[in-house]
């Protein structure tokens, strides 16, 4: 039933989805459905060997490396990690970073000492890494990510410090008295049964809370984290939320 929901669909499409109690039945039994479907088997001796990699923010820190440098300490990390499965067997290394490709086939001055370390043990096992589309690469995409929780989503915002922010930013006090022109309409609206009103920009068919300074660069986080979208389509994304 849910998949009528994708029939005719386009891209960016607004029309609003009929959910009803027979949806929402549908939704249940898929999850479980999904669940009970994963099942854990024993490596097949005779199967072709693949590791698929992902470079992740969070999962072995080294946040500051470059999106190349961390594709790199995906697969190296991935090999340290199944060594005791990939030993003495022929497997593919697949990434979405087309750059990692041509790792083996650069010159070693080329290199940075880390790298090249890197590049030494993975080479230790296999040199045959290939690209896969990032689309594609759903499995390792998913699970390279934050705040995945099968029990549940804690919000990322604490509205009462939110709102204790809002009194003290700069920008927001400054439209507020009039000093700094903009398209805003900003009014203090509600937040559920919270004790609390936050500022929100009711100048569009959507209510859109002002963010403060403080919570910019986590909420974005939470945002990109979703589907990993590219400059445009993040800049899109955050607008209109």
């Amino acid at each position: 039933m849910l998949k009528s929901y994708l029939k005719g669909a386009k891209k960016n499409e607004r029309t609003p989805i009929l959910w009803t109690e027979e949806s929402a039945a549908a939704f249940e039994k898929y999850k479980i459905d999904l669940a009970e479907a994963t099942v854990l088997y024993h490596p097949s001796a005779d199967a072709s060997l693949a590791i698929v990699e992902n470079a992740s923010d969070t999962a072995v820190a080294q946040r500051s490396y470059s999106a190349y440098d961390r594709e790199l300490l995906a697969a190296y990390m991935a090999i340290k990690c199944f060594r005791h499965m990939v030993e003495g067997r022929s497997f593919t290394v697949f990434t979405d970073h087309m750059p990692l490709v041509y790792a083996f086939k650069q010159k070693e001055d080329k290199c940075t000492p880390r790298q090249f370390r890197h590049l030494d043990l993975t080479g230790q096992f296999t040199t045959d890494v290939r690209y896969l589309k990032g689309y594609e690469n759903v499995v390792a995409d998913a699970l390279s990510r934050i705040h995945i929780s099968t029990i549940n989503t804690p919000s990322v915002v604490d509205f009462n410090k939110m709102a204790r922010q809002q009194l003290k930013d700069s920008q927001l006090q400054d439209i507020l008295a009039g000093s700094c022109l903009t398209s805003l309409l900003l009014q203090p609206l509600p937040v559920g049964q919270l004790p609390v009103t936050l500022h929100c920009d009711v100048s569009m068919d959507r209510i859109r809370l002002f963010v403060p300074k403080m919570f910019r660069q986590k909420i974005f986080n939470n945002l990109h984290a979703l589907s990993h979208p590219g400059v445009r389509a993040s800049l899109k994304m955050v607008a209109e939320q």
